[in-house]
């Protein structure tokens, strides 16, 4: 676990490295206007950084700096203290869903990707699967 103090961020500073992300297809999609009733958090000088909507959602989990694979030990418990309840994933090749299971949360349920609901995926969300070793829906 990284140890650092989570400060608060702006929406302006949280939707850049939202967007500067590999994966930024499948995280948050909130605009700057929307994330200004989001408490946001940024982790020390990292570039580890997270959000919480009104209703509680731990919301683009997002790792740009050098700290891989260390976000989640230090995101999820500091989310869960500050109001945190719930989460929404892509279970691409199970592996998110597995690790937020590790924090004991319960899954509620799964959906396939359905293009015919969300659209064609888009190339970076292609690119991102592909990073994520998954090709995609069949």
């Amino acid at each position: 676990m990284i140890r650092a103090r989570f400060e608060r961020t702006t929406p302006e500073i949280y939707r850049a490295e939202l967007d500067s992300n590999v994966h930024s297809a499948s995280l948050t999609d909130a605009s700057v206007d929307v994330l200004r009733s989001y408490r946001i958090f940024k982790l020390g000088d990292t570039k580890i950084l997270y959000s919480l909507s009104p209703d509680g959602e731990i919301c683009g989990i997002v790792n740009n700096g050098s700290h891989k694979g260390g976000a989640l030990p230090s995101v999820i418990p500091h989310a869960l203290a500050n109001g945190g309840k719930w989460l929404n994933c892509w279970s691409v090749n199970l592996a998110l869903p597995d690790l937020y299971n590790r924090f004991r949360f319960k899954e509620y349920k799964r959906e396939l990707f359905d293009a015919e609901a969300y659209g064609p995926p888009s190339r970076e969300l292609l690119k991102s699967w592909r990073i994520s070793g998954w090709s995609g829906p069949d």
